[in-house]
């Protein structure tokens, strides 16, 4: 007890005689407790982000699905030319429309530049009007997607007896264009395509008569 009681009056001693230094160790056992504690932290928190990260395989099989259910109708080109041609006739022979990603900039061309220089002299100069644009825009909803992943092409004979032909453009974004004739003759034509000249006949009966 003795020898106990000595050694409690030594540190006793030891610390007033001291102070700073028994300071200076309880600074630094905090920084001990402090570090670690960051250090503990820092690991549980990656430890959480590396639970949270997916397999590979698993994250590409969310985009494969995610592909899937995303999949839906093609979307329009931004430029799409479609109008009726005729190659022997008097007046009025040609007619063709331009719509473009801006629903209210569609253009006409009456001119004969398509029969007699083909479809790159048309400059599609006439301005429509509001009403106009709308009708020809009608045109976005018609075309068969079937013709989206056909080359160009022309189906039928159109206007080979005279019969008059419709023209179908496609610009795509890249630039890369699809142009399409079809035939008048609904009989020429593959079942996909069949109801499609009437359907571009009603729109062009309807702007022809809005130019009135």
């Amino acid at each position: 007890m003795r020898f106990l009681g000595g050694q409690i009056l030594t540190f006793t001693g030891f610390f007033q005689k001291r102070p700073a230094f028994f300071i200076w160790m309880y600074l630094c056992s905090m920084r001990l407790i402090l570090l670690t504690l960051t250090v503990a932290a820092v690991f549980a928190c990656n430890t959480q982000k590396k639970s949270n990260v997916q397999p590979s395989s698993m994250v590409e099989e969310t985009l494969n699905d995610a592909d899937i259910v995303s999949e839906g109708p093609k979307p329009i080109a931004p430029d799409i030319v479609f109008g009726s041609f005729c190659g022997h006739c008097e007046g009025n022979c040609v007619s063709l429309y331009r719509i473009g990603p801006n629903v209210y900039d569609a253009r006409a061309d009456k001119s004969s530049n398509l029969i007699r220089k083909g479809l790159k002299s048309v400059d599609f100069s006439i301005g429509l009007s509001q009403g106009e644009c709308d009708v020809a825009n009608e045109i976005n909803g018609i075309i068969p997607t079937e013709l989206f992943d056909m080359k160009s092409q022309d189906f039928g004979c159109p206007d080979c007896a005279d019969q008059c032909g419709y023209l179908v453009q496609i610009i795509q974004y890249s630039g890369e264009t699809q142009t399409f004739r079809i035939d008048t003759q609904v009989s020429a034509l593959p079942d996909f395509l069949q109801e499609f000249p009437g359907q571009i006949e009603a729109i062009l009966k309807r702007l022809k008569t809005s130019d009135n």
